[in-house]
């Protein structure tokens, strides 16, 4: 595929300094950052590319006019560049954002193209993607060390308790779940799968999760949660048929039940305490 011999295919480019990258494809010259930062013990690399317009102005908006194949070349170079980079500080994400443009389709084009690059690249560097908005968020899968959230990245509100993907990690899951010391393992039972939390040592906890005949090493993406729970439904109260809800759920053995909507997962404690913060009565869950 064109995608994929561009990706291969990088420009020649040089490091101008420690973080930063210039190179010509065509008759443009573009030049790439890797902005490192630490937000809240967790590293990152914030990667953004411009080009040169023919008044000398550098600038972030999409290139008008040249041809597919260059542009993916362009794309491919910052992220093969990006990858001496990430060799070296194996941060915990690595971040960056398709081109601005007015033209809707055209955006729309170019980040399904981006996209389907990301994905290839992330699944390269042992990172799994993460896509919010025009904005692609790579994990990094094998962290030098994992690194404990404030409050495990768990965030709570009355008898709401929710945590955001991708600010999560095992540590996440197994205080969520209340598996929180040293050769603690459970097994939860979701609506359409399983998983297993084994609390193995001080710096490591162990997933593993089957759902739809699939099986995962962690519970970090949207993905996960919508094959481990079901379709949810309330009792209508202006007709007979019950309605369904945009969010997924389980009820759990213990009584709490698990809700997923987008990169949100939510837990209660009970159904009365989901009845009380949705306002809805529970039907049933498919």
């Amino acid at each position: 595929m064109i995608i994929f011999e561009a990706f291969d295919r990088p420009a020649n480019y040089r490091w101008v300094t420690p973080s930063e990258i210039e190179f010509k494809v065509g008759n443009t010259e573009y030049r790439a950052t890797y902005k490192e930062t630490v937000r809240q013990g967790l590293s990152q690399i914030y990667i953004d590319f411009q080009w040169k317009a023919p008044d000398g102005m550098w600038s972030y908006k999409l290139k008008k006019g040249g041809n597919p194949r260059e542009s993916m070349q362009v794309f491919s170079t910052v992220l093969v560049a990006g990858e001496e980079k990430i060799a070296k500080e194996s941060p915990d994400f690595v971040t960056f954002s398709s081109f601005i443009d007015e033209d809707a389709a055209d955006a729309n084009k170019r980040f399904r193209i981006y996209e389907k690059m990301a994905s290839r690249y992330a699944s390269k560097i042992g990172y799994t993607l993460h896509v919010q908005g025009n904005h692609f968020y790579l994990k990094n899968n094998n962290p030098v060390q994992v690194k404990r959230l404030p409050n495990d990245g768990i965030k709570r509100e009355d008898e709401l308790t929710y945590v955001e993907i991708p600010r999560c990690n095992s540590f996440t899951w197994a205080t969520l779940f209340e598996c929180t010391n040293v050769g603690d393992f459970d097994l939860i039972q979701f609506k359409n799968g399983f998983a297993t939390i084994n609390y193995k040592t001080n710096t490591t906890v162990e997933i593993k999760v089957k759902a739809g005949g699939r099986t995962w090493d962690n519970l970090d993406t949207a993905e996960v949660w919508n094959a481990l729970n079901g379709d949810l439904f309330v009792q209508n109260s202006w007709g007979d048929e019950p309605m369904p809800m945009s969010e997924k759920a389980s009820l759990l053995d213990n009584g709490w039940m698990i809700l997923s909507e987008g990169d949100t997962v939510f837990m209660v404690k009970s159904v009365e305490d989901f009845e009380s913060v949705w306002g809805y009565k529970l039907d049933s869950i498919q």
